[in-house]
């Protein structure tokens, strides 16, 4: 696995634009997500994470969760327009997390918590008035996959 994600980042290093240019993350990593997803995955199931490992794991999801949220929940156009609207020059925005665009969509949602916006979800103007019935099955969909995993693991260690 390792061999694949030092393979990845050497490969694209190489690239003029290496770090992905102006995107949500490292968009040319993609392809070498998995094979780090599995390699915690090995970790938390092998129990070599501790108390204070499992808390950094849990804070970093959460993390992860949140911007991923923003970025669902304002639309990424808007998202470039609150950088033009403070002034930010395009190597601002490449380098200067405040000009980021996880900055722009922070501001928005301050803006949205004070009422100034609404929010500009791309899935709530396509199905209409049955975009948050088709989201909360989606969650419940989510959860309860999540719990039955959980419960069959908890079964399993109990049984053996």
């Amino acid at each position: 696995m390792l061999a694949l994600v030092v393979a990845a980042v050497t490969g694209y290093g190489t690239f003029n634009e290496w770090h992905g240019g102006v995107s949500w993350g490292p968009r040319l990593l993609t392809g070498v997500a998995p094979m780090l997803a599995l390699g915690v995955g090995m970790l938390l199931q092998g129990g070599g994470v501790g108390w204070a490992g499992g808390m950094e794991l849990a804070a970093v999801a959460i993390w992860g969760a949140g911007i991923s949220a923003l970025g669902a929940v304002f639309d990424y156009q808007s998202g470039w327009l609150n950088l033009w609207d403070v002034g930010a020059r395009p190597e601002q925005i490449l380098w200067d997390p405040h000009f980021s665009v996880i900055g722009a969509h922070l501001r928005l949602l301050d803006q949205w918590r004070s009422g100034r916006i609404g929010l500009d979800m791309y899935l709530g103007s396509i199905l209409g008035f049955w975009s948050w019935p088709v989201f909360a099955v989606a969650l419940v969909g989510i959860g309860s996959a999540w719990l039955g995993i959980e419960f069959r693991s908890r079964a399993r260690a109990l049984g053996a």
